[in-house]
């Protein structure tokens, strides 16, 4: 737990304070704290209706500073105007990187690793994301006594669904022999300060999916991917969801239309016989 906070504050904390900056400010900076109401926050959503995910995380920044003023006197009690505001729904969004996509990727990550001029351990890390489906948290955080190379697995007695073997296929093993292990550096993914992890990808992989024209695809869809790629092998979606460590089954369901288009393919296969022979 202690690691996941590392990793993920001061990402969190720069996001948190660019939609102050970017979008709180410029349409309520101009309200008193005490005379913000309702009718303001039903603008404010009204003005991000076209960016939902943005005013829902502004809704949770808002309704948090103003029970903080409350707390501290600027507001009457229970006065938060950001409640009874009902968030946007919003649609999970997975994205998928095609076969001609992922050798886009593939080939600007080793021109990356030729020049040595972005992070070894980052676009080392890109890559197990690549190949193991992890969360990026598990990644980032991994230590060499969780590495288990001889036996091919990680095991993680702390990840988001709790304690987790990993398989590692040979590319992924072959990632973490490459590695140098740095010195009083338990982490493998070695951050910029001696004894620390990564703590983001994110400058790295602007870097990177610019550089390979795949500007819509986020980190965490590398892991989509790896599970879209795991169901065209014919894996079934069981074994998928051991192999992301979803702690349910109902987790992994977002796959199933991919398993279907596999199922129709075989059972297409198999009519062939019959179309053949009438």
């Amino acid at each position: 737990e202690k690691h996941k906070k590392v990793h993920n504050k001061p990402s969190t904390v720069k996001k948190d304070v660019e939609r102050i900056k970017s979008a709180i400010i410029p349409f309520l900076g101009r309200i008193i704290v005490s005379e913000v109401n309702q009718e303001d926050i039903v603008k404010f959503q009204d003005h991000l209706k076209n960016v939902p995910g943005q005013f829902n995380r502004c809704h949770a920044l808002l309704r948090k500073a103003f029970n903080l003023a409350e707390l501290w006197g600027h507001r009457p009690k229970n006065s938060n105007p950001c409640y009874g505001i009902q968030r946007f729904i919003e649609k999970k969004k997975e994205r998928f990187l095609t076969e001609e996509e992922l050798t886009r990727l593939d080939e600007v990550l080793k021109v990356q690793e030729d020049v040595k001029v972005t992070s070894p351990y980052s676009l080392a890390a890109i890559r197990m994301l690549m190949y193991t489906g992890c969360r990026l948290s598990e990644i980032l955080t991994l230590k060499w006594e969780e590495a288990f190379l001889k036996e091919g697995y990680i095991h993680l007695k702390d990840s988001k669904t709790g304690e987790k073997r990993i398989p590692l296929n040979e590319s992924a093993k072959a990632i973490l022999v490459n590695l140098k292990q740095e010195k009083d550096n338990p982490y493998i993914f070695v951050g910029s300060k001696p004894g620390t992890c990564l703590v983001t990808l994110q400058d790295a992989w602007r870097k990177i999916r610019s550089l390979a024209n795949l500007e819509d695809v986020r980190i965490h869809d590398l892991r989509h991917t790896f599970a879209s790629l795991a169901i065209k092998q014919g894996v079934d979606l069981y074994t998928v969801s051991k192999l992301l460590g979803h702690k349910n089954i109902a987790t992994t369901t977002r796959y199933a239309h991919l398993e279907m288009k596999q199922l129709l393919k075989a059972t297409n296969m198999v009519d062939q016989i019959w179309q053949e022979r009438g």
